[in-house]
């Protein structure tokens, strides 16, 4: 058996998680090498949303609007039971300020081929056809076993590896890891070539007292996804048409439709289990190999592929050697909650669209078509499905790696009270507008692989005091330049041209982001590559500043001194 040189991350299958993973990983400059068992890519897709948070995920990643151009905006969900429209709900979000307002259907496999073009751009291979056989964990590094696709055995020797091979995954059992839960409900699902009039910007679910169906539009032709989540006996193609024509039909009465014998079809047991812990050791695992759940709710890609994002950065650090392997074990302790969230609220749409007793189906349709025409509960019910799907909401409040040293400033009198930031550490860094041009969002400020540290001389800040911006800058640039990139915002004119010659300075001139962040005087917000609040600084202290920097890479600063009044 022959063994390859020692690369830094060993990833294992390239799915749209691996992908991701690998992706991210050669933006941070870090060696691997990717491999899958399946002789190429995918040409079926279980997946078919990409949500909002994914989209900034693509947006930093580089990809979004190749994501877009292969996608349909999914605008709202729309109900039928009983013979009657019961609901419809709209998927457009407008609080969390994102430049992604609708999710998109888009396939996995489509989201599959951006990725693996993207590498494919930087002359990376994906190595088809090669099987993972064992590992084993050593003190500084994981030797593997692999069966190539030409049948020989050899082995990679990697500092770290990362499952990302699904369900079944090989990773997380050669682990021994627990996957804990229970299977569910059996399902299927088809995809067929529907003649109808309903618009693709919609999904919709038909609410048959003998199991729903719901349809998902490919963005392309005339295709659609149909799940089923009660199945016949029969599963042949034509009595499977049969069925879904009779339950569609059965509810939907504005058109006769004809469902037409499947172009696929696939059977499958809804699996609702996560592991406690996705790391092991040097091993780590993501996305279906860490849980699994519904796909009624369509996170399962989405969820991944934030795993993926959220470990890269860490890894990057890592092995760079500007973190300790501490850092790493951030990576359960932010990722699992996320996982039991969506697994729960999986769980519970599982149980909506699901057949229950017939009382039971009767009430859950009175409550949605209550829920449609009392105006505020509507509005309470959209924006609860809206935010669950978006995950825009997911924060890492809980993290050991994000902190805060922030004291509220007194008021002084006839300034007006100060305005204490609701950005707190732990939060996705919502895409603030503070100027007239592109450059003057917090997205803009964030391109890159490395920490942003966003500096706000303050409204009030002096010329004078502006001076104590210089020192800090000179030394944050001595300790932490290789993986921190420095913007500052001032309202004032003059001391942007004191500052530019330090640090790009853009100007708030309206005062929009400091009263948004709550810089009365000055403030640092410290942005994390995966685009959350990872620390904030008011009033500023350099002690403080570093003791959170050692907190997070597990390395002491080295002291210098710092003049101008920071300390």
């Amino acid at each position: 058996m022959s063994t390859h040189k020692c690369v830094d991350v060993l990833i294992v299958g390239a799915g749209p998680v691996g992908l991701t993973l690998a992706n991210e990983l050669r933006r941070h400059g870090v060696a691997y090498r990717i491999l899958d068992q399946k002789a190429g890519p995918s040409e079926s897709s279980r997946a078919l949303g990409v949500f909002n948070r994914t989209l900034e995920v693509f947006e930093q990643m580089g990809i979004a609007h190749d994501i877009e151009a292969r996608g349909q905006k999914a605008q709202r969900m729309n109900v039928y039971a009983a013979g009657k429209h019961l609901a419809e709900f709209h998927f457009a979000i407008h609080a969390y300020e994102t430049p992604y307002e609708y999710p998109l259907f888009c396939s996995q496999v489509a989201v599959e081929r951006v990725l693996t073009n993207h590498l494919a751009e930087h002359n990376v291979r994906i190595e088809w056809g090669s099987e993972l056989l064992s590992f084993t964990q050593m003190p500084e590094h994981v030797s593997a076993q692999i069966r190539g696709s030409d049948g020989q055995e050899y082995s990679i020797d990697a500092r770290y590896l990362v499952g990302c091979d699904g369900g079944h995954s090989r990773v997380r059992k050669l682990l021994h890891l627990p996957f804990e839960g229970l299977p569910d409900e059996t399902w299927m699902v088809v995809d067929v070539n529907l003649d109808w009039s309903l618009p693709k910007d919609s999904l919709y679910a038909f609410l048959s007292q003998e199991g729903t169906v719901v349809a998902f539009p490919f963005p392309e032709g005339k295709r659609w996804r149909l799940l089923e989540t009660v199945v016949g006996e029969k599963t042949d193609a034509t009595s499977v048409a049969a069925r879904f024509t009779r339950k569609i039909n059965d509810v939907y009465k504005t058109e006769q439709v004809t469902v037409p014998e499947p172009l696929w079809m696939s059977t499958f047991t809804i699996q609702q289990r996560q592991v406690p812990n996705m790391r092991a050791g040097r091993c780590f695992v993501a996305g279906d190999a860490a849980h699994v759940h519904s796909p009624a709710s369509g996170q399962g890609m989405n969820t991944g592929i934030q795993d993926a994002f959220n470990l890269a950065w860490k890894l990057a650090l890592v092995i760079r050697g500007q973190a300790t392997d501490n850092l790493l074990n951030s990576y359960t302790a932010e990722r699992e909650p996320v996982a039991s969230k969506v697994l729960h609220g999986a769980f519970t749409f599982t149980r909506v669209i699901g057949r229950d007793s017939l009382f039971k189906q009767r009430l859950r349709n009175l409550l949605l078509s209550i829920a449609n025409t009392v105006p505020p509960l509507h509005h309470k019910v959209n924006r609860q499905i809206t935010t669950m799907l978006s995950e825009l909401d997911v924060a890492y409040m809980q993290s050991p790696i994000v902190a805060q040293d922030w004291r509220v400033s007194v008021p002084t009198p006839g300034k007006g009270r100060h305005a204490n930031s609701e950005l707190l550490p732990g939060k996705r860094v919502p895409d603030i507008r503070f100027g007239d041009t592109e450059e003057h969002t917090l997205f803009a400020l964030m391109k890159g692989t490395r920490h942003t540290a966003l500096l706000l001389t303050g409204i009030e800040t002096s010329a004078e005091q502006s001076i104590s911006c210089i020192s800090l800058i000179e030394h944050l640039r001595q300790q932490y330049d290789q993986w921190l990139q420095i913007v500052l915002i001032t309202p004032s004119e003059q001391i942007q041209q004191q500052l530019q010659a330090y640090a790009p300075v853009l100007i708030d001139a309206q005062g929009t982001l400091h009263r948004r962040l709550g810089a009365q005087g000055q403030t640092l917000y410290l942005f994390r590559p995966d685009g959350y609040v990872g620390y904030r600084n008011q009033p500023v202290q350099v002690a403080s500043i570093d003791a959170y920097m050692q907190q997070l890479s597990g390395m002491p600063a080295t002291r210098k001194t710092v003049e101008g009044g920071v300390s």
